[in-house]
């Protein structure tokens, strides 16, 4: 289980360097305006390559559950990116306006993924 979590925990280490959120998301917004979108680019890339990396992981059947949700997380993030990056560059503001409900979902999932994440690590270091 620990090895499973360092794992994932290096897999998730690029994403915490983003800063504050709402910041960053502002910053892109306004550089996707500007009519440049490298910045959801690269967002996209570091997307694509975690969830190739966790691809690669083989959780222990404890963790299973966890594992599955990060990968539907990976996926539906990805999917957002997509969809803003496509949106942007057509300036599609129904497609925009239509994201509020995949961030909705993806809170949700996150929130859900953050519960199992201590839960594991309350596990793990009390030895079980």
């Amino acid at each position: 289980m620990r090895a499973y979590l360092a794992a994932v925990d290096e897999i998730g280490a690029g994403t915490q360097d983003l800063g504050n959120p709402s910041d960053f998301a502002n910053d892109l917004l306004n550089q996707a305006v500007m009519g440049d979108t490298s910045g959801v680019d690269s967002l996209l890339g570091q997307a694509r390559a975690s969830q190739a990396a966790l691809a690669r992981v083989k959780p222990p059947e404890s963790c299973k559950p966890h594992y599955r949700l990060m990968l539907a997380e990976m996926k539906m993030s990805v999917e957002i990116l997509q969809t803003l990056k496509s949106a942007l560059e057509t300036s599609d503001s129904l497609a925009l306006a239509g994201m509020a409900g995949k961030g909705a979902a993806a809170q949700r999932q996150a929130r859900e993924l953050e519960k199992l994440t201590s839960e594991l690590r309350e596990r793990s270091s009390a030895g079980k």
